[in-house]
């Protein structure tokens, strides 16, 4: 533990000391963070475990025996670290009827989230569902026919809205879009440009760079199949 003072309008405290926390923006945060968090990651460097902050994502099989080793072991490791298991917001999901039949401890989900895509036993469910879900929130974003913007203003907007957005989901979520995905997000993107009027430029040629003649409107297809090729 450490010893630190407080300072407040000029004012400069009496030392205290530091137990398990450490206050916010400090510095050695992260490093003790570290230390404490990513044992659990290398104690079997076999095991998959996905970790993101203080976010831990396990992957088990052989439910009867896993489940009940990693409760003794989150035990164990809370006692020693101070970190501590937040039970009402954890959640197993397992992948078949068998394994639930099996499960008696923890909460049973068919579904969760996790760092902002929900999960699902399926794949062709999770694709399906995230996908939608997005194209819905495009579509509605979208719908700002009246505003009074240029159309170098619309692209702008659409390059702060809508890109950020898809390129999220195409980076954690490398599954390929249901059919007609792309084209029912170019459909969108051409009603917001041009304001739910006829286009006056092709998609194609406003894709191009600028110093190509075009407008340098992002291209998703190309967003989402760059992480596919990585």
């Amino acid at each position: 533990a450490g010893c630190a003072p407080e300072t407040k309008e000029y004012h400069i405290s009496p030392s205290f000391y530091l137990g398990r926390g450490t206050r916010q923006g400090c510095p050695l945060s992260p490093l003790l963070q570290c230390p404490t968090i990513v044992p659990i990651s290398c104690m079997n460097t076999s095991h998959k475990i996905s970790l993101y902050a203080d976010d831990v994502l396990l992957y088990i099989s052989n439910i009867t025996d896993s489940v009940k080793e990693c409760l003794k072991l989150f035990d164990t490791f809370g006692k020693l670290s101070g970190y501590k298991i937040h039970w009402n917001k954890s959640i197993l999901m397992p992948l078949n009827l068998a394994a639930k039949s099996e499960i008696q401890t923890l909460l049973v989900s068919d579904q969760f989230n996790y760092l902002g895509i929900r999960v699902f036993p399926s794949l062709s469910h999770i694709s399906k569902w995230n996908y939608q879900s997005l194209l819905d929130k495009i579509k509605s974003n979208l719908c700002w026919y009246p505003l009074c913007l240029a159309l170098h203003g619309r692209i702008a907007t659409n390059k702060m809205n809508i890109h950020p957005m898809l390129s999220f989901l195409f980076l954690v979520l490398p599954l390929t879009p249901p059919a007609g995905y792309f084209k029912e997000i170019n459909t969108a993107v051409s009603k917001f440009l041009w304001n739910n009027k006829r286009p006056r430029i092709r998609l194609k040629s406003m894709h191009q760079l600028k110093p190509h003649g075009g407008l340098s409107l992002p291209y998703y297809l190309a967003f989402q199949m760059r992480p596919l090729r990585t």
